[in-house]
């Protein structure tokens, strides 16, 4: 069975993006290693996409990803999904020592069409780690997650290394010495902007929003949660 075509019904859509680990495995389980390190690739995708693509809100969990976002065309979507996933696979693989295939198929992703459905979908996202049980509160999460951003106006960043540019130096003998990770790594910033749909929005309004609409989600994730949260040092364990 084929895959269906990627479609957009407009320039700058605003999508709901869906990635998962492959066998349901927790290859971006939130160490410290794997929190950073994620960081660093989706700060690195959006500063190399930032002309088509901007990020709205997020949730990592252990073994699958949220993504809202806007891009400018069916093909600029398909790009920075391609890029972003192909360096986590990279980095993930080497912390995991893992060979073989890391993601479940293809992304899913959902066009959001109006307000009412935008709502629904940023509710969504923020309901993540505390709907399955594994905190009572998303700020208690410590993988990455729009909440520290949005909500708690966190500045959220990590390392990118640059494999490519270390590997070619490796390669000059008057460059080896410089040929570690320390001389190819930058620090990219994780940045979020207003979707399409509420972007007239000043900073501090749009702020207030974002908190109250996690204020509802939270509540209805308390809700659909079975039993106590279980805790980051046993999701960690």
């Amino acid at each position: 069975m084929g895959y269906h075509l990627r479609y957009q019904s407009q320039e700058w859509a605003t999508h709901h993006v869906v990635s998962r680990c492959v066998r349901g495995y927790s290859f971006l389980k939130p160490t410290p290693e794997v929190v950073a390190m994620t960081a660093g690739v989706l700060g690195r995708a959006l500063h190399a996409y930032s002309h088509c693509i901007k990020l709205h809100h997020y949730a990592f969990l252990s073994n699958h990803f949220h993504l809202l976002l806007s891009s400018e065309s069916t093909g600029a979507l398909s790009e920075f999904m391609k890029y972003l996933k192909s360096n986590l696979t990279r980095e993930l693989a080497r912390i995991h020592e893992w060979t073989g295939p890391m993601w479940q198929s293809r992304y899913s992703s959902e066009e959001v069409l109006d307000e009412e459905g935008l709502t629904e979908i940023f509710n969504y996202i923020t309901e993540n780690s505390v709907k399955e049980g594994l905190v009572n509160h998303p700020s208690a999460w410590r993988g990455l997650h729009g909440y520290h951003q949005l909500v708690s106006q966190k500045t959220v960043s990590g390392p990118w290394i640059d494999r490519t540019g270390m590997y070619r130096a490796k390669q000059n003998p008057l460059n080896r010495a410089r040929a570690t990770p320390a001389h190819f790594t930058t620090v990219y910033t994780v940045t979020l902007t207003p979707p399409p749909l509420w972007d007239t929005m000043d900073s501090d309004v749009y702020h207030q929003h974002c908190v109250d609409l996690a204020q509802v989600a939270i509540k209805s994730a308390q809700v659909k949660r079975k039993g106590k949260s279980i805790g980051m040092a046993r999701v960690l364990a």
